[in-house]
C-alpha cells in the first residue's frame, strides 16, 4: 500500500515552475466574493504557491451584496487587461450569484481553473489524476471506476477524464443508496463529496486505488477527507487529508497559468 506525499509532489511541481518562470513576470487574478473563511484560506494558499514561484496573485475582494452583472462586469474588464495571464473566481459564490453566468465570462484563454465550458486548459483535479496515475503506471481503460460527487471542481471533470480515459464509470453521492456495492466493485475511487469519513473500509475493495479531493471538517474539527484514514489499509493506493491532493491541485493550476511560458 502507497501513501501519496501530496506535499513533496507539490514542492517537486514549484521548482520546476520556478524554474520555467525564470523571473518573467505572468500575474494571475483572483475574485473573491464575502468573507467565507475556506475560500480565504484557500486563496491564502494559492497567494503562497504564486509567491514562491514568482507568480504576482492578485486578490480582488467584493462584498457579498455584490450584483451578478456587476461580477461580470468585473471580469470583463479583467479579461481584456493583458497584464493577467490567467482569471479564477473562488467558489463558492453567494447564493444570489448565477455562478454558471460568472463562470462562462471569463475568457476561455484564462480560465486557468477550467471552469468554464470553453476553457482552453484540463481542470487541475483531472492534471492530478493524470499524474497520480502516470505515477503508478496505472492505465484506467477498462477498469471500473467510481466517482463520488458531481460538483464542477471534482466530479464532473474527474468522470468526464475517466471516462475518455476508458473507465467504466460509475458516479454517485453521499446519499446514494447502494453506495457500500458500488464501492466494494470500483477498482479506482475518486471522491469530491466533502463529507467527512463518508467512505468506510467495508466499502473499499481490496486493492483499490483511493483518489481523495473531499475537504471538511471531522467532528473534532479537524481538516478531513471523504475517506476514512484507516481505508489506507485496504488500498494498493492512497491519497491522505490533509497534504494529499490539495497541494497538488495547487500546483497544477499554476502549471496552467504558466503553459505558454518559455523554458
Amino acid at each position: 500500500m502507497a501513501i501519496f506525499n501530496g506535499r513533496a509532489f507539490a514542492a517537486d511541481w514549484q521548482n520546476r515552475l520556478q524554474k520555467k518562470l525564470d523571473g518573467q513576470p505572468v500575474a494571475l487574478a483572483v475574485v473573491l466574493v464575502g468573507e467565507d473563511s475556506a475560500s480565504q484560506a484557500f486563496v491564502k494558499i494559492k497567494q503562497k504557491f504564486g509567491e514562491a514561484i514568482g507568480v504576482e496573485v492578485s486578490v480582488r475582494e467584493y462584498d457579498e451584496n455584490i450584483t451578478t452583472e456587476e461580477l461580470i462586469e468585473i471580469i470583463e474588464k479583467l479579461n481584456d487587461d493583458s497584464h493577467f495571464a490567467g482569471i479564477i473566481v473562488q467558489l463558492p459564490l453567494p447564493a444570489h450569484i448565477d455562478t454558471d453566468q460568472v463562470i462562462a465570462a471569463i475568457t476561455p484563454t484564462k480560465d486557468v481553473d477550467a471552469l468554464g465550458p470553453d476553457s482552453s486548459f484540463t481542470p487541475p483535479t483531472v492534471r492530478v489524476i493524470e499524474e497520480i496515475f502516470k505515477s503508478i503506471n496505472l492505465d484506467p481503460a477498462g477498469r471500473q471506476a467510481l466517482v463520488i460527487g458531481e460538483g464542477r471542481l471534482v466530479g464532473r471533470p474527474a468522470a468526464v477524464y475517466l471516462a475518455q480515459a476508458g473507465a467504466e464509470v460509475v458516479i454517485a453521492d453521499q446519499d446514494t443508496a447502494d453506495l457500500k456495492a458500488k464501492g466494494l466493485a470500483a477498482e479506482i475511487v475518486v471522491a469530491g463529496a466533502g463529507r467527512a469519513g463518508l467512505v468506510t473500509p467495508d466499502m473499499v475493495k481490496p486493492g483499490a486505488v483511493l483518489i481523495d479531493f473531499g475537504t471538511s471538517q471531522n467532528e473534532a474539527g479537524r481538516l478531513a477527507g471523504d475517506f476514512d484514514p484507516s481505508c489506507a489499509n485496504r488500498a494498493s493506493f492512497f491519497t491522505p487529508t490533509p497534504g494529499g491532493t490539495g497541494p497538488v491541485t495547487v500546483a497544477m493550476l499554476f502549471a496552467n497559468l504558466l503553459r505558454h511560458q518559455r523554458g
